[in-house]
C-alpha cells in the first residue's frame, strides 16, 4: 500500500506543479458539489453554516501545517460562533496539501464522507505531532482514521482511490493557476484573496466588509 501510495503522490504532486497556466483559472466562487468515489470518498465541499449566508468564506489547508492546526483550535470556533452559526457565513475548508503527508491525511479526511470530513480533519490537525514528524507517518495516519472510526479496509481503498487522488490534485492545481504558490492557511472571501493576517480581528474586519458591501450590515 505504502509504496503505490507515494508514487501516486510523486505523480499527482508534480501534475499539480505542470499545470499552471491552464484552463483551470479560476478559483471556483460558488462551492463544488463533487461525488462518491469507488472507496466511499467524497471529492466537493463541505459547507458548514447556511447555504443561503451571503458570505463564502474559502480556507485552503494542508492538514501537517501547524498554522493551520492553531487556527482551527483558536480562532476558528469564535468565528463559527458570530459569523458561521448566525447566517452570515458559509465556511468551506478545501485541501491544499502542501507534501505528501498531507495529501495522504486529506484522503482519509475525505474517507468519511461529507458528514465526516471536517470531524476527521480537525482530528488530524489536533494530533499533528503524533505522525507528521515520524518516519512511519503512513502507518499513524492509517491509525488515524481508525481513530476516528473508519474501517481499516475502508481507509486502505481510499489511499489507492485515483478518483479521490484526482480531485485534490485537480482543486490544488486550479487555486495555483489563480494564485500561484501559497501559504496555508489561505483564506478568500466571496472569491477575493483575503492578504490579511488570520486572526479573529482581522478575518471579522473583511467579513463585515463584504456583510456592508451586500447590504446584509449597515454602519
Amino acid at each position: 500500500m505504502t509504496a503505490r501510495f507515494i508514487t501516486a503522490v510523486a505523480f499527482a504532486v508534480l501534475t499539480a506543479f505542470g499545470t499552471m497556466g491552464t484552463a483551470m483559472s479560476q478559483v471556483p466562487e460558488t462551492t463544488v458539489e463533487g461525488v462518491v468515489t469507488p472507496s466511499g470518498g467524497f471529492t466537493g465541499d463541505v459547507v458548514v453554516g447556511s447555504p443561503d449566508a451571503p458570505v463564502l468564506l474559502v480556507e485552503y489547508a494542508s492538514l501537517s501545517c501547524p498554522n493551520c492546526a492553531r487556527f482551527h483550535a483558536t480562532t476558528y470556533p469564535a468565528l463559527k460562533a458570530a459569523y458561521i452559526d448566525t447566517g452570515k457565513v458559509r465556511f468551506v475548508m478545501r485541501d491544499f496539501p502542501l507534501n505528501e503527508t498531507a495529501f495522504a491525511a486529506a484522503i482519509v479526511a475525505r474517507c468519511g464522507g461529507r458528514e465526516n470530513y471536517m470531524r476527521i480533519a480537525e482530528l488530524l490537525m489536533a494530533t499533528q505531532t503524533e505522525w507528521v514528524p515520524f518516519a512511519d507517518w503512513l502507518d499513524r495516519i492509517d491509525g488515524m482514521g481508525v481513530r476516528a472510526g473508519l474501517d481499516p479496509a475502508r481507509v486502505d481503498a481510499c489511499l489507492k482511490d485515483e478518483a479521490l487522488f484526482a480531485s485534490i490534485n485537480e482543486r490544488r492545481s486550479i487555486v495555483m493557476d489563480r494564485h500561484g504558490s501559497i501559504g496555508t492557511p489561505t483564506f478568500t472571501i466571496n472569491g477575493q484573496r483575503h492578504r490579511k493576517g488570520t486572526s479573529l480581528v482581522e478575518l471579522s474586519q473583511a467579513i463585515n466588509d463584504a456583510l456592508l458591501s451586500d447590504g446584509t450590515i449597515h454602519r
